[in-house]
């Protein structure tokens, strides 16, 4: 055999040749079948997104207060060139998540471009992930930087939902990746990365609530432990303020505090901290995949020699950014165990570094791809369920809740009825992917709930499926039903009543 074919042998089946091909699984599970039923907020996600591009800048951003609006505006993008019927838009103002269900057109027809807008997002993070795991550690730990990331569980279920989510780790990365070129530069270059990640900065602020503040905390830290230069460090803190300052106060003014005690029911600043540091530590441990789990084992041996001084690491921001995420998670009271996903971030660079490492031992380095292996074998197992996915099955920290199977086994028994019977429901889900007749329940709002509107329906024959928005309402007192709907069922005959 020639010295060429050999070599061409060798590179075929390197370890950086298996990586890349675990991390095209990674990326393929992104966007496999998008077209399953809408999970949760991406429902009130979906309709803000759209209505930035269908209705006004203001609409879609006062339809969901909660988070600011870049996220969604560059989500909802693809529906500028879909079309729909959005005219039902118009009635769902600020927060008015009740009547969600009436813009089921516009969401039937846009949903898989929005989340297909979502994966984009997911890939570009990986990308960056790569680039400053490569800038930090090297090629070949970038690659099991982005092969962990890849087949991370939590990455691709975030990857695939009308979620802010990876809107905000693309933007995050995109940040440490500039500000680690700001540190690494000087003179004219240094202060156009300044700029850089300022611009960066902002934009991340602006994609969704509470996580991206932790950067602000985190960046003042990284600037003064990395950098000697006094003045400059004060300059870069008076930017990090301006930064809080324009997003917060100009261009979606909200009072953090304020917000926090309506969202989270807290009397007082006091009522945003709680020990928490057990859930942030199961959440380490059982999330992810059985191969992030072995990087953080690697990542522990190799802190334990950096303690008895038989390896050196130099402190940098990616390490900073998972500590100091780490310590604020451990302390806060309110997040919920999809925010989590914000403390894995610098993880899945710090974890490519650990697997490298471990991998420079053969049996570990063949223990690792196993691990790979196996992975890639769950994410088939459990699509599209990805979010539900824990270590050893252990149950109580998913981040989000199974809705699929649920749904799925109503919509084939709907679907299974006879081909006239006819469906009246306020599901989304439903009002998407029921195959036969089907209508939303009338709104109790004036140009849908008249006279004229009502006496045209044929309410005879029907049955009608209620979701309850609230556990203090049933159908017959939900005052956001059209009273006038209700009455004609009255006079209707052989109605079906069922309440999901």
């Amino acid at each position: 055999m020639s010295l060429l074919k050999q070599g061409l042998i060798k590179k075929l089946f390197s370890i950086e040749t298996v990586l890349i091909i675990f991390i095209f699984a990674g990326i393929f599970f992104r966007f496999y079948n998008l077209a399953i039923p809408l999970q949760g907020d991406e429902v009130i996600y979906g309709i803000a997104s759209m209505k930035f591009h269908q209705e006004s800048y203001e609409a879609g951003k006062d339809y969901v207060l909660e988070h600011p609006p870049l996220g969604k505006w560059l989500v909802g993008l693809p529906s500028k060139f879909i079309d729909a019927n959005y005219d039902t838009f118009k009635l769902l103002g600020k927060d008015m998540f009740v009547w969600a269900y009436m813009g089921y057109d516009a969401l039937g027809k846009n949903y898989v471009a929005l989340r297909t807008m979502v994966a984009v997002g997911g890939v570009l993070s990986l990308i960056l992930i790569f680039l400053i795991a490569r800038k930090l550690f090297g090629t070949t730990a970038a690659l099991w930087s982005t092969a962990l990331a890849s087949l991370s569980f939590e990455l691709v279920g975030f990857s695939r939902m009308i979620f802010m989510e990876t809107p905000m780790i693309l933007f995050s990365l995109l940040t440490l990746y500039v500000y680690l070129h700001y540190l690494d530069s000087s003179n004219k270059k240094r202060i156009l990365y300044l700029g850089l990640f300022f611009i960066s900065l902002v934009a991340t602020l602006l994609t969704r609530h509470i996580q991206p503040l932790f950067l602000l905390p985190i960046f003042a830290v990284c600037q003064f432990a990395l950098n000697k230069n006094l003045k400059e460090n004060l300059y870069v803190l008076l930017f990090l303020g301006l930064s809080y300052y324009l997003v917060f106060h100009i261009i979606f003014p909200q009072d953090i505090i304020g917000y926090g005690g309506s969202r989270f029911g807290y009397s007082s600043i006091f009522g945003f901290f709680s020990f928490k540091l057990f859930d942030v530590v199961m959440s380490l441990l059982v999330r992810n995949s059985l191969l992030f789990l072995a990087s953080l084992c690697s990542l522990g041996y190799i802190g334990y020699k950096i303690v008895n001084k038989k390896q050196k690491m130099e402190l940098n921001p990616v390490l900073i950014f998972f500590i100091m995420s780490a310590a604020m998670f451990s302390i806060l009271s309110f997040p919920l165990p999809r925010h989590y996903i914000f403390m894995f971030i610098p993880l899945y660079i710090l974890g490519g570094y650990a697997l490298h490492y471990a991998s420079k031992n053969r049996i570990l380095k063949l223990g690792l791809v196993a691990l790979a292996i196996v992975n890639v074998g769950m994410l088939a197992f459990y699509s599209p369920q990805f979010l539900t996915y824990t270590n050893f099955g252990i149950s109580g920290f998913e981040s989000v809740p199974n809705a699929y199977d649920q749904f799925s086994n109503l919509r084939n028994r709907l679907n299974a009825l006879n081909d006239t019977e006819r469906l009246v429901t306020n599901d989304p889900n439903l009002l998407i992917f029921f195959e036969s007749q089907k209508m939303p329940i009338p709104p109790a709002v004036e140009p849908v709930c008249n006279n004229a509107t009502i006496s045209t329906l044929d309410l005879d024959n029907i049955t009608v499926l209620y979701a309850p928005h609230s556990s203090k309402l049933d159908f017959e007192n939900d005052p956001y039903i059209c009273p006038l709907f209700k009455s004609k069922l009255l006079e209707s005959s052989n109605v079906r009543i069922i309440e999901l």
